[in-house]
């Protein structure tokens, strides 16, 4: 209880700290000045008139508004360039501004759209509107086309375009014959060390369709800033992994469990608190409305994205409200376990409790704290910055964007309380009571406390480090004395709540700074300050209401708390299950399968893949030795240190767009030059040594067969190379496109030539399309040539896909992706959760049986494990600008947590289901249960394909070749116990659809009501088109089949299901390697028939193991 005296001598360090924080307030923010004296309306008004000069644009136009911020040039600036003053020297000057107010007019389902930029004193800082590729236009030459930028390049820009000079100039043809220029110019008078003002203009036929100043910074300073802040990252990887490890799966669990068993655990409080926090923090997505449709794609409805907005709104309010929940029950059964004196958590704000002068005094004290909070984080920045080097960015307190929400007072408030009461509830109750009480146990109470004090603190400051401070663990240092001797000790000696008021108010006040910085605001100023005075206010009123000061007694302390035991049935379940009809296999539904299988085979299509391919010729280290030859024959010497990485790559660009449009035979032809097949990828990459000796990279991809057929050799920017004019480039690029094509000039014209102006060289990129009629129109068979210096750095082909067709495809899929969503993933997360409850439910109730559990969550443990290091892919995707001792680390502990969780969840399932399933099910025999998921397998596989029939073929499919790219590809040919999770999942959803149709009723209901469940956790099988209506019946024709299935085959055999995924996944692997013809390593059909018949044997033990029979 906070004394008088203590709140008297605490309110004296409070009016220190205010008066020191007023004195030295700008050192402690490091705030910048700029002038915003435009505001969002003002930016909307003006981007309007600015439209009036573009006819292309129409009218009836929307606009969006974002204030934006270079926050690379403020880093560069801040840490090789003169630190914060020089940052603020170029927002006084008036060559670039860092901070620009970006507003964007568009139009529902038209491509020409337009952002118009802003300085925040509200002159024009350049603009870009974006030109439908087949609009008419006259096309100009070079020299016109710089004439015209120099007439009209301060229409929408008000620099001076004296000082720039010509560095880049480029062309590209567009597929109308349209040709439009590209001009980079940069400022001659002015640079920062090795960034540099520059000046992008674009010529759109004889328009001038964009003016965009830009700060260029160089490559190495992004390499060695990335390297820098792996480290944060690294440090805030780890803290995640302890707070998701320590504090929910092993205290969280274990607490749950134990409280529930001892008559600790009380729930109903906690999940309310849960979903209003949650609430809140999720309609702040909402509040920032006028800003989300920067975002939005022109392409697609307005109401389909408003609608997935939502959608994802409402997914992130749910696992909000989850952690949120499991947090809050977890930290206040802790604290009240642990702490007797304190008030009663969710007793604290009601009648005689918040009326007393207790509360009164501890919440006083709570808002005392925050200046003095807020005066040690100060002094500290303030002093390691100037004894110790440390670095914290710089940023202006007048932040427009987060005042271009509905109720910009809102904001704060939410973020605040989020913050405010979860991370004190994870942070400090959690830990801390854990420490006290497992302290307790064994007699070190204090042990316990200093440990968790510690623990709390370390994992707090951690949890904050991938903030874009420097050194990496500035942060922890930060906050490690503050969340010991203010929130450590607030929760110790006050409780929970005291301590989440202080952080609240602390996040508020800094939250509401933009709002503060800002003239006008009245009615958001007053509702930060009345929100900020609720805790006060609460207390106000209760005391009001009371009619005066009431004394606490025991019972709204947690001493007064009395545990009452849950009643646990102590009958123990039967040890064998409920015997019904026994065989599965009705002779008459299986002589009706058996015809309806052979029928569904002979006319519809079995076969997964539809492109016929030869299996590779060369694996993973002859493709490894092929590109290091084909580097020897381009004189490539790389540097000590690098290796070469190689995995099958699965990508076809362009595939879809030719198979739909120009047919499948115009796709085999094209098929390994402008269609990418499949194929070996192959990266030297260098991962050791300096950040700055790890810039080149070389990527070639070689065919199946052993050709090289792509290339891109990637030259640091800061290598000194060749300045080759346009024309001398373009001889070694067209000596490339005969080499490595075999196109000669009078097969190809020139649509596009790129220039890029290097510090010590000059690179191009040049795009050739072939002569020849492609049946699309806009459409081009295009050759692409990189040239780096006076190196060949890259060759590649590729179908260009019109815009049109692009944007018609995007917009197709937009919506049926969503539909296609809502017939799997709703109906999924339904039957897992459910079964996750249930499961958790026996832990609780000493029902579960961890010893099945343990076994199977131990094979799909070690299973994940087996394939996640037998994956190729691993060093095929890491960047080389950070540590890769910080990558791996990140990559396997990752993985680790990934598979653990999982495996635990599985734990959870297998140990619960045995005991799920008994009341209902119909034991067979082994050999019955065998035939019984054999047929059903082939029918649900028949079902599926005869559903199939009814969507278009809209994209080609190659056999499986996947395996081919691990280290050991038979090893993962075996390791097919990773299946499990689907067992677990289906053994559930059949038991699930067996009660939910009152054990297959032959009623209308019951049928109807098993459909719909189908539909909604199996219909996403079925691929949603963008033909709708097709799509709607081929799921609707599935889910009534499927049914049948379960309804006639399955029924409560619950021991069928093993046998069915097995075979499933049987069918479903030769289907699609061709039926064994396509082997994407030497004699993989062989291991995969040993493999699968393995299979059958373990899955018999495994399924008498689970189901206790040894029939």
């Amino acid at each position: 209880m906070t004394t008088n005296k203590i709140l008297s001598i605490t309110c004296i360090f409070a009016i220190a700290s205010t008066l020191g924080l007023a004195y030295y307030w700008d050192d402690f923010l490091g705030g910048l000045s700029v002038d915003v004296s435009m505001d969002r309306e003002l930016a909307l008004e003006e981007g309007k008139s600015a439209t009036k000069d573009f006819e292309i644009l129409g009218d009836d136009l929307d606009q969006a508004v974002v204030y934006g911020f270079s926050s690379s040039l403020r880093d560069y600036v801040e840490l090789k360039q003169g630190g914060r003053e020089k940052f603020q020297s170029i927002i006084d000057s008036n060559i670039f501004s860092p901070y620009n107010w970006v507003v964007r007019t568009f139009k529902e389902g038209q491509v020409a759209e337009a952002s118009f930029m802003f300085k925040p004193d509200g002159s024009s800082n350049g603009y870009r509107v974006k030109i439908p590729e087949d609009h008419d236009s006259d096309s100009l030459s070079e020299e016109d086309a710089l004439s015209l930028a120099t007439l009209k390049i301060n229409d929408h820009w008000s620099g001076n375009f004296a000082d720039y000079s010509l560095i880049e100039s480029s062309f590209e043809e567009m597929p109308n014959g349209r040709v439009d220029h590209a001009f980079v110019f940069e400022h001659k008078l002015q640079d920062i060390g090795d960034a540099k003002y520059r000046l992008d203009v674009d010529i759109s036929g004889s328009m001038v369709s964009s003016v965009l100043p830009s700060a260029f910074i160089p490559e190495s300073f992004n390499r060695e800033f990335a390297n820098i802040r792996s480290d944060n990252d690294t440090i805030a990887m780890f803290a995640n992994f302890a707070f998701l490890g320590i504090y929910m799966l092993i205290i969280g669990v274990g607490s749950i469990v134990i409280f529930y068993r001892t008559g600790w655990l009380r729930w109903k409080s906690s999940l309310l608190a849960a979903a209003f926090i949650a609430t809140t923090s999720t309609l702040v997505q909402l509040n920032f409305y006028p800003t989300i449709w920067m975002a939005y794609d022109t392409a697609t409805s307005k109401s389909q994205f408003m609608l997935e907005g939502l959608l994802a709104m409402l997914a992130n309010g749910v696992v909000n409200f989850l952690l949120f929940g499991a947090t809050f029950v977890i930290a206040e059964s802790l604290t009240r376990r642990a702490f007797p004196e304190h008030i009663q958590l969710w007793k604290t704000w009601t009648m005689n409790v918040a009326n007393s002068k207790r509360v009164l005094n501890d919440t006083i004290f709570a808002y005392l704290i925050v200046p003095i909070k807020l005066a040690i984080v100060g002094g500290f920045y303030i002093l390691m910055e100037k004894y110790f080097g440390f670095w914290s960015p710089a940023s202006s307190m007048a932040d427009p964007n987060y005042l271009a929400s509905v109720f910009p007072w809102y904001t704060g408030i939410a973020i605040s309380l989020q913050a405010g009461f979860w991370e004190e509830m994870l942070f400090r109750a959690v830990p801390i009571g854990a420490g006290v009480l497992i302290g307790q146990r064994y007699n070190m109470r204090f042990t316990g406390l200093v440990i968790a004090m510690i623990l709390q603190a370390l994992i707090f400051g951690a949890g904050h480090a991938n903030y874009p401070a420097q050194p990496s663990y500035a942060r922890v240092v930060e906050l490690f004395l503050p969340s010991i001797i203010v929130y450590g000790m607030l929760y110790l000696k006050l409780g929970v709540i005291f301590g989440a008021i202080t952080h609240y108010l602390y996040d508020v006040l800094l939250f509401s700074l933009p709002i503060w910085y800002s003239s006008g605001y009245v009615v958001d100023k007053f509702m930060t300050v009345l929100c900020a005075a609720i805790p006060l206010l609460v207390i106000l009123y209760f005391r009001m209401k009371a009619n005066g000061w009431t004394e606490l007694d025991n019972t709204a302390l947690n001493k007064g708390f009395e545990p009452t035991p849950p009643e646990i049935s102590k009958h123990k379940e039967e040890s064998k299950a409920i015997i019904r009809d026994g065989s599965p296999l009705n002779k008459k539904i299986l002589l009706g399968s058996i015809v309806f299988i052979v029928i569904g085979m002979a006319s519809f299509k079995f076969s997964g893949s539809d492109v016929s391919i030869d299996s590779p010729s060369i694996d993973r280290e002859q493709a490894i030795s092929i590109a290091e030859e084909f580097l020897s024959t381009k004189n490539i010497d790389l540097a000590e240190g690098y290796e070469g990485y190689a995995m099958v790559a699965t990508g076809y660009p362009g595939s879809g767009f030719i198979w739909e449009e120009l047919g499948s035979d115009t796709f085999g032809d094209l098929l390994g030059s402008y269609v990418l097949g499949p194929r070996w990828k192959v990266r030297f990459a260098k991962f050791d040594g300096e950040v700055e000796t790890r810039a080149r990279e070389v990527i070639v991809s070689v065919d199946f067969e052993g050709n090289p057929i792509r290339f891109y050799n990637k030259f640091p920017e800061n290598e000194a190379g060749d300045i080759l004019s346009q024309s001398d480039a373009k001889i070694i690029a067209d000596q490339a496109l005969s080499d490595h094509f075999n196109l000669n000039q009078s097969m190809v014209s020139l649509v596009s030539a790129v220039e890029s102006q290097k510090p010590e060289r000059l690179d191009w990129i040049f795009t050739y399309k072939e002569d020849k009629n492609v049946s699309y129109e806009g459409s081009q068979l295009q050759s692409v040539i990189t040239i780096s210096g006076n190196q060949l750095a890259g060759f590649s082909q590729s179908i260009y896909i019109p815009e049109e067709w692009s944007r018609m495809k995007r917009d197709r899929e937009g919506f049926s992706g969503m539909l296609a969503m809502l017939f799997s993933i709703p109906g999924v997360l339904f039957i897992s959760g459910l079964l996750l409850i249930r499961s958790f439910k026996m832990l609780m109730d000493s029902k579960l049986n961890l010893r099945k559990g343990a076994f199977f969550g131990a094979i799909i443990f070690v299973s994940g494990i087996i394939g996640f290091f037998n994956d190729s892919s691993f060093f095929m995707t890491l960047p080389t600008d950070q540590p890769i001792g910080n990558l791996m680390t990140t990559m396997y502990i990752s993985a680790m947590i990934g598979f653990l969780v999982v495996s635990l969840v599985q734990v959870l399932f297998f140990g619960g289901l045995g005991t799920m399933l008994k009341p209902t099910l119909n034991r067979s025999s082994i050999s019955d249960s065998l035939v019984g998921g054999f047929i059903a397998a082939l029918l649900a596989t028949t079902v599926a394909m005869i559903a199939g029939s009814f969507q278009l073929d809209l994209n080609p499919n190659f056999p499986r070749i996947t395996l081919a790219g691990s280290y050991y590809p038979i090893i993962n040919t075996f390791n097919i116990y990773g299946g499990f999770t689907v067992i677990a999942f289906s053994l559930f959803f059949a038991k699930t659809l067996f009660e939910f149709t009152d054990g297959y009723a032959s009623t209308v209901k019951s049928n109807i009501y098993g459909v719909l469940l189908v539909m909604f956790v199996a219909g996403g099988t079925i691929e949603m088109q963008y033909n709708i209506g097709p799509s709607l019946m081929a799921i609707t024709l599935y889910s009534i089949l499927l049914f049948m299935v379960y309804k006639f085959i399955i029924r409560n055999n619950y021991m069928l299901i093993p046998f069915m995924v097995l075979f499933e996944k049987i069918i479903r692997t030769f289907s699609n390697n061709e039926l064994g013809a396509f082997n994407s390593y030497p004699n993989e059909a062989l291991f995969m028939i040993v493999s699968y018949l393995l299979a059958i044997v373990v899955w018999v033990q495994l399924t008498k193991f689970f189901f206790d029979t040894d029939q």
